[in-house]
């Protein structure tokens, strides 16, 4: 703990000197994981509920979690939801937790696996929350949620910063720190191989905090309304003639398989033309895609397009409705959902659904981690979600529209 105490301190400084005014560091980053319920209660200690007791850690420092510098406060955010927790282990009752700071407002606290859940996250942006922080253990499960994917898609959809921190560890798959506005993204994104030194990311963001900027918190209409969105990046055409509205109209893919991605069954179809048209639906839960492929060379990569509804319960009970364009690993079919980093293959797309949600996180990965701003994404009132895309700078690894069904979690 005291070597990972000495490279915090050394970080800290090298922040402060560029003006950062918050820090946000990983979890498990003071001492590590693999531990047992009984290993490690020597890394432990009792932290009075500020609810219950009041106290100042500006006075016993030693003693913090969270600091805010005016006033000074501390705050232990439980995490709701744990990954692989077992029925042993006591799970609190979902609690909210912000704190206030004098140069950005109000900040909402996540931990991990919270972040994939209502409660705290969509609870927390509802109550107008637009600032949050995320220290994390992620594993990085692709082809749909990697890290720097998933937690763009929803800074993006719900229209809030994101301060994430993440551990790297290779052999578990555990990379990717962001630091991700509605209007921005920076991040980092190691792969294996490369060296083992952290990487620090500083950032201006603007204050999005309704109360502190004198804005006022959308109604649940607004939001609906202000939810089509489009980059300003020159559009490529692709697409504007044909009707791109009118995909239900296509009949359903005849050549379907099933295929299985991080555990779920996917109902899906090869793209086997240069373009095309496609249909493929999982129950009556239905995907739509067009795309033209732009190969590089003699690549010959093999994708499948598929949608998912249902309950996703390789990491806890997810309910999910997903439309997602693969890169498979393979020339088979039974490679197709399987994780694959790296791509030759560029496309321009059109991915469209009809969710029975409003919250759909788009996004787009490309080769060697690297994340695309979606160009254009667009939501009907009739959850009809249409994602656009053209002009990419590297191979198509996975783009998807990916639907929770966050009331249908525990039904």
């Amino acid at each position: 703990m005291q070597k990972n105490l000495d490279i915090y301190e050394v970080q800290t400084a090298r922040a402060a000197q560029q003006g950062a005014q918050i820090l946000v560091f990983p979890e498990d980053g003071l001492h590590g994981f693999n531990f047992t319920r009984t290993s490690i209660v020597g890394y432990l200690e009792t932290i009075p509920d500020p609810q219950q007791e009041s106290w100042n850690p500006c006075t016993e420092p030693e003693n913090t979690t969270t600091l805010s510098p005016a006033p000074c406060l501390q705050i232990p955010p439980p995490p709701v939801h744990l990954m692989d927790a077992g029925s042993s282990t006591p799970i609190l009752p979902p609690e909210i937790i912000t704190f206030d700071t004098p140069f950005a407002g109000k900040f909402g606290l996540l931990i991990c696996f919270d972040i994939l859940f209502y409660k705290p996250t969509i609870a927390l942006v509802e109550k107008g929350v637009r600032q949050l922080i995320f220290p994390t253990v992620w594993f990085n499960t692709l082809p749909l949620l990697d890290s720097v994917q998933y937690l763009r898609s929803l800074s993006r959809s719900t229209n809030v910063t994101l301060l994430a921190a993440n551990l790297r560890h290779d052999n578990k798959n555990m990379a990717g720190s962001v630091i991700y506005t509605p209007f921005s993204f920076i991040y980092h994104h190691s792969k294996r191989g490369d060296p083992e030194e952290g990487k620090l990311l500083v950032a201006r963001v603007p204050v999005l905090d309704p109360e502190w900027s004198g804005q006022r918190v959308a109604t649940e209409e607004e939001k609906l309304e202000s939810e089509s969105t489009s980059s300003p990046v020159t559009d490529s055409g692709f697409c504007h003639s044909e009707s791109c509205s009118d995909a239900s109209s296509i009949p359903s893919s005849s050549a379907t398989f099933t295929s299985f991605t991080i555990g779920d069954p996917f109902t899906s179809v090869l793209l086997n033309e240069k373009e095309g048209r496609v249909k493929v639906c999982n129950g009556s839960f239905c995907c739509h895609l067009q795309y033209k492929r732009i190969s590089q060379g003699d690549s010959e990569e093999l994708y499948a397009f598929g949608a998912f509804a249902g309950l996703h319960t390789l990491d806890g009970d997810l309910s999910l409705q997903v439309c997602a364009l693969i890169r498979c690993a393979g020339s088979d079919p039974s490679s197709c959902g399987q994780g694959v980093e790296e791509a030759e293959t560029k496309m321009d797309f059109v991915m469209e659904g009809k969710f029975g949600t409003r919250y759909v996180y788009p996004s787009v990965l490309a080769s060697q981690m690297v994340l695309e701003e979606v160009k254009h994404f667009d939501k009907s009132a009739d959850g009809r979600v249409t994602l656009k895309h053209s002009d990419m700078t590297a191979g198509l690894v996975t783009p998807c529209l990916y639907g929770r069904m966050y009331h249908l979690d525990h039904e």
